[in-house]
């Protein structure tokens, strides 16, 4: 957030491991990696691990929204900050899982939540809401055929 509020970056990324994570928590009491833990473990454990990732989460927007943009306003009036994941609970897909999105840019709606999408459908969303335009494409067939496009 520094970095962005003095022009050093535009783009932020935050990813604790690759899909195969073997992250340890040191808060819960987990004592396989996250991907195990997510796999292998019940309901009840997948939303414990889930409310102790998002309270890191939780800070990063609340301090977006508490300081203040050089460009106006606050870091998160023009600010998009994503979480997302391949996981719906316990298995990897690109559709109906948990995602967050804060931002009070204009173009994006305000106070909705909503859920179950596909990954794709949400960065098709972000595009639109900052402006971008044109052909995006609908299917992995249609990243392949367009690949040598510059």
């Amino acid at each position: 957030i520094t970095a962005m509020r003095c022009g050093l970056s535009n783009v932020a990324t935050i990813q604790l491991d690759d899909s195969q994570s073997e992250w340890r928590y040191t808060g819960p009491s987990f004592s396989e990696g996250h991907h195990q833990t997510c796999h292998g473990r019940g309901r009840s454990d997948l939303i414990t691990i889930t409310k102790y990732v998002n309270t890191g989460v939780a800070h990063i927007v609340k301090t977006l929204i508490d300081t203040p943009d050089p460009a106006g306003g606050n870091m998160i009036d023009n600010t998009v900050f994503l979480q997302t994941t391949d996981q719906d609970g316990v298995s990897h897909t690109t559709g109906g899982c948990p995602n967050l999105m804060a931002t009070n840019m204009a173009g994006f709606p305000k106070g909705r939540v909503g859920g179950g999408g596909s990954n794709r459908d949400l960065m098709m969303d972000i595009a639109e809401g900052l402006g971008v335009s044109g052909q995006i494409a609908a299917s992995n067939a249609d990243i392949e055929k367009n690949a040598n496009i510059a």
